[in-house]
C-alpha cells in the first residue's frame, strides 16, 4: 500500500473539504464581525427608511435607522404635506413646511396624520477615522384604504412600493442611497 492510498484511507476527501472549509471560517470570520464601529461607506453604517401604517389609525409612523447599532452625527427629516397625488417624478416643487433634525442619534421617529404626504432623507454618518458619508432618499406617501402607496423619488430607490394595510402588515423599509456629505 502506497503513503498516499494510507492517508486517503485515514483521511477521505470530504472530510478533508469540510476541514478545510471550517479552518477558512475561522479565520475570516472576525473580519465579518468587527468588533469595532463599522467603516463610512460599509453595509453596517447603511441608513434605513422605515415606514409604517397602523390599521384603524389615522396616523403614519416614519423611522429612520442603521442597519447596525450606529450612531449618525446628524439625522434629517424634511416633511411636505401640501402634496398632490399621483406624485410627480421629483421632489424639486415640495413646500418642506416642517423639519426634524437630530445630532448624534441612533434613530430618529416621526408621526403623521398628513395623507399625501412627502418626506425627504438624509442621515451623515462619520466613522472613527473621520470620514464621512450621506445616506438620502426622497418620498412620497399616499394611503388610499386598505392600500398604503410609497413612491421613492430619489434614483436609485425603488419607484413605486404598495402594501395592502392588514391586523397582520409589516412595515416598510427602504435602505437610503449612500452618497457624499453636502450633494443632497
Amino acid at each position: 500500500m502506497r503513503p498516499r492510498e494510507r492517508l486517503a484511507a485515514a483521511f477521505p476527501m470530504p472530510f478533508v473539504g469540510v476541514a478545510v472549509l471550517l479552518l477558512l471560517l475561522i479565520l475570516v470570520t472576525p473580519n465579518l464581525l468587527s468588533a469595532g464601529p463599522p467603516t463610512a461607506g460599509s453595509l453596517s453604517a447603511t441608513a434605513d427608511f422605515v415606514v409604517d401604517r397602523v390599521p384603524n389609525s389615522n396616523l403614519t409612523h416614519v423611522y429612520i435607522y442603521g442597519l447596525s447599532s450606529v450612531r449618525y452625527t446628524v439625522i434629517h427629516l424634511r416633511i411636505a404635506s401640501n402634496v398632490t397625488w399621483p406624485a410627480p417624478s421629483s421632489p424639486v416643487g415640495f413646500n418642506w413646511s416642517r423639519s426634524v433634525l437630530a445630532t448624534n442619534a441612533l434613530v430618529l421617529a416621526y408621526a403623521t396624520p398628513a395623507n399625501p404626504v412627502a418626506f425627504n432623507v438624509t442621515a451623515v454618518y462619520t466613522d472613527a477615522a473621520g470620514a464621512s458619508v450621506a445616506y438620502t432618499g426622497a418620498f412620497e406617501l399616499d394611503f388610499l384604504p386598505p392600500t398604503l402607496y410609497v413612491i421613492g423619488l430619489t434614483p436609485g430607490l425603488p419607484r413605486t412600493t404598495t402594501e395592502t394595510i392588514t391586523a397582520t402588515s409589516e412595515p416598510l423599509n427602504f435602505l437610503l442611497v449612500s452618497g457624499p456629505v453636502g450633494a443632497t
